[in-house]
């Protein structure tokens, strides 16, 4: 159950502060790509998208099935404080 819920503007970070914690996010999340995961590179448009995640930009993204969107928050959730929360529809509702 969630008890507390913080919200965090986007913009409350400075630009050098999110670009530095970025760049060193991304780094560190290309070696978990590697050990974690098993990929050694990502698909074209992902590292956008996470790049975006990592800098706690609310972001929506829409590709077709099989372009990778799983990796969109869980790469990030394991580099992130805090609680990661997915909604997603089911594939019945994909089909209507």
């Amino acid at each position: 159950m969630l008890r507390r819920w913080r919200m965090q503007p986007a913009n409350s970070m400075t630009d050098a502060t999110t670009t530095r914690d970025t760049s060193t996010c991304l780094n560190a999340t290309r070696k978990t790509l590697r050990t974690v995961f098993g990929i050694s590179r990502l698909r074209p448009g992902q590292q956008d998208v996470i790049r975006s995640v990592l800098e706690r930009r609310d972001t929506l993204a829409v590709v077709p099935t099989g372009a990778g969107k799983s990796l969109w928050y869980q790469l990030p959730a394991l580099h992130l404080d805090g609680w990661t929360l997915v909604v997603s529809p089911l594939i019945a509702l994909l089909k209507d």
